[in-house]
């Protein structure tokens, strides 16, 4: 297991261009390249979402309903205790959208409080 949180796989719907993707990532550097509109911003935009950025209902796709941003994280046991969440290697942190800009931040598919947010944004998903 590493030392530090990872970024395993980021799931994407209704967000700009893009109506459903799943992108997986392996040990390593990953680059993320495409054609002009081809969502590449969106992929990033997704990724803020999930660590507490601000969420916009302009986001939303084209005639979606609201727009899901989650990804998954494998999580050292040190900072595992830190979030109370014994017997975990992982957790999912998203958000999810609505076109009346109605938003819900998730972790491990909990709706969280802006203070878990933040403790999750700057107390131990920092992504190196």
């Amino acid at each position: 297991m590493p030392n530090r949180p990872t970024l395993n796989e980021i799931s994407i719907s209704g967000i700009g261009v893009i109506e459903k993707s799943l992108l997986e990532f392996g040990p390593g550097l990953t680059v993320i390249t495409g054609e002009t509109g081809a969502g590449k911003t969106m992929v990033l935009t997704a990724l803020s979402l999930v660590l507490g950025g601000k969420a916009d209902s302009a986001l939303v796709r084209h005639g979606a309903e609201r727009a899901i941003a989650n990804a998954t994280f494998t999580i050292p046991k040190k900072y595992i205790e830190r979030f109370d969440e014994k017997g975990f290697d992982s957790m999912i942190v998203g958000q999810i959208i609505s076109t009346q800009c109605l938003v819900w931040m998730h972790f491990n598919l909990n709706t969280q409080t802006y203070k878990w947010r933040c403790t999750i944004r700057y107390g131990c998903l920092v992504i190196d």
